[in-house]
């Protein structure tokens, strides 16, 4: 995290910020909440953050209702965007450059299905808990 760190600095941004921003800027539109959700940052965090970045204009928000902003990028926001995306790609391709070409293909399906897990994990059950389903058969 270090070297992202290092990365992210010549654009100043935070690791989370940048994740926050890259998200926006595959899913225009999405709420502020829903990224809190998905990339589990507390509300406390998330919105001093989001003012930060629409601070600094690179996000703007919307107000679909009551307490609920749609997020999106600006044209600043976007460039930014993607140059935290690119510090991203660089890293990731460090780091599976340190594994044997041939194990690379291996660990990255095993990411997704992780990835799989835990997003199935996250998901309220129908009984309204987090997680898998655990009714008895």
């Amino acid at each position: 995290m270090e070297r992202l760190g290092e990365r992210l600095e010549a654009v100043d941004l935070r690791p989370t910020e940048a994740s926050v921003l890259v998200f926006i800027l595959n899913n225009p539109g999405i709420s502020q909440s829903e990224i809190g959700r998905i990339l589990a940052i507390a509300g406390a965090n998330m919105t001093p953050m989001i003012a930060r970045l629409d601070g600094r204009g690179l996000l703007k928000r919307t107000q679909v209702d009551g307490r609920t902003f749609s997020l999106a990028l600006t044209a600043n926001g976007l460039k930014i965007a993607r140059a935290a995306y690119g510090a991203m790609t660089m890293l990731e391709e460090d780091l599976l450059g340190l594994l044997p070409a041939g194990d690379r293909k291996a660990f990255a399906e095993m990411l997704l299905t992780l990835l799989d897990s835990i997003e199935t994990l996250s998901r309220p059950s129908r009984a309204g808990r987090r997680g898998p389903d655990r009714a008895q058969t």
